[in-house]
């Protein structure tokens, strides 16, 4: 599996069969964006055991353990920053999306650990989950030293080089200054393949949730947050920072520059999205773009 992965990006390695390659790193992918660091090691571990019976280098078995070991790294420093969220309390900082915030209270319910914040600097008050805490963020959570070990620098390279919410080229910048310690030309690799993808996708016609929308979060007759979002061909979006990705034929995971991570469906006709944040609140959003504006495929 490994081996056929790196054979894919340009690494030739020797490679054991069974093989399920590109395949198998579709399914692990996704995983690690959304931290699912147990789910993804169940699915290497049970590549081992296929590789295991018919690899006759122990170099593919070598590797995924590397990838295995990473990714229970990255699960005690989730767990690390997750404790820390879990302990907040009135008066405590925070910061959600680089947003520095004044935790005002607790509000866990349904057992789930919630807090209400506010800027900083003073403002209305919000409601975040760790599910808004974004990978710098949760970096910070963690408490890593400053400056960073090499152990240190290499997993927030990693976390920026998998996470949905991490920085690419800071996760290349991390990863090289460890480059005479730790392996990463896999990574660095798949850096590579999904910066061309990226490349590929900005050339492509645009997906339909591409425009400018206006969003609103909040029960009709309640206190509503409206604003506008433009989602763009490349995963990004304005303000800064935004980002959404495709997770079905018309559905759509949105997370906004202040965090915030919503789960939408695309109704038909294109001009409308339905559905909720990750901390269960409703939203929906309008097109402010006309239907006649947008690129179609072909255009």
């Amino acid at each position: 599996m490994i081996g056929s992965i790196l054979s894919s990006a340009g690494i030739a390695w020797a490679q054991p069969q069974p093989m399920e390659g590109p395949e198998l790193w579709a399914k692990i992918q996704p995983l690690l964006g959304n931290r699912e660091y147990g789910a993804a090691i169940q699915l290497l571990e049970r590549q081992r055991q296929l590789v295991d019976k018919s690899a006759k280098s122990s170099r593919p078995i070598r590797l995924i353990e590397e990838h295995v070991q990473i990714f229970k790294d990255l699960t005690t420093l989730e767990r690390r920053a997750r404790e820390k969220f879990d302990n907040l309390k009135a008066g405590d900082r925070v910061t959600f999306a680089g947003i520095a915030y004044q935790v005002v209270k607790r509000d866990d319910m349904d057992g789930k650990s919630r807090v209400v914040v506010k800027l900083a600097s003073g403002g209305r008050e919000s409601t975040r989950t760790f599910d808004d805490v974004r990978a710098a963020d949760l970096l910070t959570l963690a408490d890593l030293a400053s400056p960073m070990s090499v152990d240190d620098k290499f997993l927030a390279g990693m976390l920026h080089a998998v996470d949905d919410s991490g920085d690419r080229g800071l996760a290349r910048r991390l990863l090289s200054d460890v480059a005479d310690q730790k392996p990463i030309q896999f990574w660095i690799a798949r850096l590579d393949a999904e910066a061309q993808a990226a490349e590929a996708a900005a050339n492509a016609p645009d997906d339909p949730i591409v425009g400018t929308w206006r969003f609103v979060i909040g029960k009709p007759g309640e206190r509503q947050r409206i604003f506008n979002l433009e989602l763009k061909k490349n995963g990004r979006g304005e303000p800064g920072g935004t980002m959404w990705k495709k997770s079905g034929d018309d559905r759509y995971t949105i997370t906004a520059s202040w965090g915030g991570t919503a789960l939408v469906t695309l109704q038909p006709g294109g001009e409308r999205l339905m559905g909720r944040l990750a901390n269960g609140t409703p939203c929906g959003a309008t097109r402010q773009s006309t239907t006649k504006n947008r690129a179609r495929p072909g255009n």
